[in-house]
């Protein structure tokens, strides 16, 4: 456990410099998008969704927009 702590602390920064370089926030959004879950996962991803576009609209996250990207856990 103690490794693996390490290995985030050390790549953390590299992947926080890719993030800056980037125009675009992007979120990911991980459920259920198919199968008997996903009507209701359909309808947070789509809440997300709205959130992200009310936030975009009104400037972004600091200065970036957002974007919520989904990927289904099958």
């Amino acid at each position: 456990m103690r490794k693996l702590m390490m290995a985030v602390l050390i790549a953390l920064p590299m992947f926080g410099a890719t993030a800056i370089a980037q125009e675009t926030l992007k979120i990911a959004w991980i459920d259920p998008l198919s199968g008997g879950a996903a009507s209701n996962s359909e309808t947070a991803l789509k809440v997300f969704q709205f959130l992200a576009n009310e936030l975009n609209a009104k400037g972004g996250a600091l200065g970036k927009q957002v974007e919520i990207v989904p990927f289904d856990n099958k």
